[in-house]
């Protein structure tokens, strides 16, 4: 009931200041027709120049990270990948400290521990559910 109240007090508001804006002279002109003359003037032109430019520099350096950042990414997959791989061949038990840069071993064990558990859980599930799919083939047939 408050959230209907208030987007109704602040349609209200708006639609008031949208009346002042557009029919209400001051002076001789409206608040409209006044910031239509200001943004006209040769000063705001500049602005808006250099507005522009500092946006489109804006995104380009934000589009450069977040392609940095999904390279980053896609490595640490890679690397993630690479250092499961060589965890699961019984020569690389070991684990030097550059299988996953930034980790603490501790954070690698435990990262390790949780890969394992998810493993055995869809192993189990795998092995249940191939049980039911047996059991109803045999009762079908």
């Amino acid at each position: 009931m408050w959230k209907l109240i208030k987007f109704f007090l602040s349609l209200a508001i708006v639609a008031i200041f949208a009346y002042f804006a557009f029919f209400v002279p001051l002076g001789n002109k409206t608040l409209f027709e006044h910031l239509t003359l200001i943004s006209k003037t040769e000063e705001a032109q500049e602005l808006e120049g250099a507005i522009k430019e500092k946006v489109k520099d804006a995104a380009s350096e934000i589009s450069q990270k977040l392609k940095q950042q999904g390279s980053n990414a896609g490595k640490t997959k890679r690397t993630a990948r690479d250092t499961d791989a060589k965890a699961n061949t019984p020569a690389s038990n070991s684990g030097s400290q550059d299988d996953a840069p930034g980790h603490s071993p501790k954070d690698r064990k435990a990262l390790d521990a949780l890969v394992h558990a998810v493993d055995d859980r869809s192993n189990a599930d795998r092995k249940a559910l191939n049980r039911l799919i047996e059991e109803k083939n045999t009762k079908t047939n």
